[in-house]
């Protein structure tokens, strides 16, 4: 079925393209205002357009990213999936703006338009797909817009979630009675280090939470700065990396201080900081000097990058919260096929951030592929 529903993405793609590419130039003497091209309607059989289904829209910038080309494939997925017909709306802040997609989209008769909206950019392009009796669902962040629905992804809690995913492992690694610490690492870690020393506090007394700050843009400067600071901070064992690039840093920077630790190629300085309090008063519990011996550090990252996908399918890093652009999309078609039977929905709808793993890596890899082969990108980034 996924083979079949692909050929007719691909049609519907080929259809967006000519129309993305007609020339927009054109001026109305009358008014001053650019000319729109007449576009045909792309369709995705088998759903023609009855009176029981909408023409529905995706106003989004004509890009190929990752990301884009990840939400444009599930809304023409579900779209068909549901039996709607659908159509891209590409535009390019150049020759043509989010605006003239819309209406481009009211030409083509369209019901419904989901608008991708980064930070309310897009703000006044919800507002005159309202002002002209459309339905619109508004996407990626959680904006104050006029849109029906605003679909958002979490933003505040998945690194906090993936703090407790670290904390899980350290219990299930028998490591509670050893005292060990987790370490939270980025460009700026005191957000979530501060949030998941409460966590620690109240629920998991028995470990530590450190937090480093990297400051370096080099990849090599930056693991030689943290290797440094797991040497003199033993007794990590779980780490949080916060940007898409840190688990990668992380995993060579362990790689680099276990070679040490076994070569007994230590600096004299290098032992178990015990209980000294930190800037905020907290003290660290004693830890067993079993971790001061090999360095067995549990990484979570940030981000579907592919860096981080083979570290993850090589088990180098425990896991990574992604942003799932996949299923945003499908659940704002499901949520404009509801506008369109008449229910009345909620302003706003959360999607939360998962946490890839490795025995759940394949179904991202399966729309993955899918996205490949469709838009020709070569890289998740």
């Amino acid at each position: 079925m996924k083979r079949v529903l692909s050929v007719f993405l691909i049609v519907a793609l080929y259809i967006s393209m000519l129309a993305g590419c007609t020339d927009n130039t054109g001026v109305d003497p009358a008014d001053g205002a650019p000319e729109l091209p007449s576009t045909p309607v792309p369709t995705i059989e088998p759903a023609p357009v009855t009176a029981k289904t909408d023409l529905i829209g995706f106003v989004v910038k004509d890009e190929t990213t990752y990301a884009t080309c990840t939400m444009m494939y599930g809304f023409l997925q579900t779209a068909a999936e549901l039996g709607n017909p659908s159509m891209l709306l590409k535009y390019d802040d150049k020759n043509t703006t989010s605006m003239q997609a819309v209406q481009q989209g009211i030409d083509a008769g369209c019901k419904g338009i989901i608008i991708l909206n980064p930070s309310g950019a897009n703000d006044n392009t919800i507002s005159f797909a309202k002002s002209n009796g459309l339905f619109v669902i508004s996407a990626v962040d959680k904006d104050e817009s006029e849109a029906d629905v605003n679909v958002y992804v979490d933003s505040e809690n998945h690194q906090f979630e993936m703090c407790n995913a670290a904390l899980d492992r350290m219990t299930e690694r028998s490591i509670s009675k050893k005292g060990g610490r987790i370490l939270i690492y980025g460009y700026d870690p005191t957000p979530l280090y501060e949030k998941c020393l409460e966590t620690v506090k109240e629920f998991y007394p028995q470990y530590g939470v450190l937090s480093f700050r990297r400051t370096t843009t080099s990849r090599e400067d930056a693991i030689n700065e943290l290797a440094e600071y797991l040497l003199t901070h033993r007794g990590i064992c779980s780490l949080v990396a916060i940007g898409e690039a840190d688990a990668a840093v992380a995993r060579d920077a362990r790689e680099k201080i276990r070679k040490q630790v076994e070569n007994k190629n230590i600096p004299e300085e290098a032992s178990a900081i015990e209980g000294v309090p930190n800037e905020n008063g907290y003290t660290l519990p004693e830890i067993s000097t079993a971790l001061y011996e090999t360095p067995e550090i549990t990484i979570f990252g940030n981000g579907f990058t592919d860096e981080n996908i083979k570290l993850i399918e090589k088990n180098a890093i425990r896991g990574a919260s992604i942003i799932p652009y996949y299923d945003i999309a499908v659940n704002c078609v499901m949520l404009m096929d509801r506008l369109l039977k008449g229910e009345t929905l909620p302003s706003y709808a959360k999607v939360n951030r998962p946490i890839v793993r490795q025995d759940t890596l394949e179904k991202y890899m399966t729309v993955y592929g899918e996205v490949k082969e469709l838009f020709n990108i070569d890289k998740a980034e």
